[in-house]
């Protein structure tokens, strides 16, 4: 019966490992949708400053300023949903793991 629950736990670690894997995964994303947002946010910088140069384009170049930060502000409201929505079920998840691996040990 002590075999099965040290099998039992070892089975919860290795969900909870697999869990972090999925964290890490999800953090690697953030970083490279920080990368990205930075990469936009010079693209945004340079063309404010071609806004600025160059008034006979201005109401053009507004425009497309515009809607670069629109459809960032979008990307990002979108991917912080996806975020936070994985990082709830991976705390459940986890939550869970830690429940019964408690259950387990309090019944022996």
């Amino acid at each position: 019966e002590c075999q099965d629950l040290v099998e039992e736990k070892g089975a919860l670690n290795a969900k909870i490992n697999e869990l972090n894997q999925v964290v890490e995964k999800r953090n690697a994303a953030q970083v490279a949708l920080e990368d990205r947002i930075n990469e936009l946010n010079s693209s945004l910088k340079k063309k404010s400053e071609i806004i600025e140069s160059n008034n006979s384009n201005e109401a053009f170049m507004k425009e497309e300023l515009n809607a670069t930060k629109q459809s960032l502000s979008e990307q990002m409201n979108k991917q912080k949903e996806e975020h936070q929505k994985a990082l709830e079920n991976l705390e459940s998840e986890h939550k869970k793991a830690i429940i019964q691996l408690n259950n387990k040990w309090k019944d022996q």
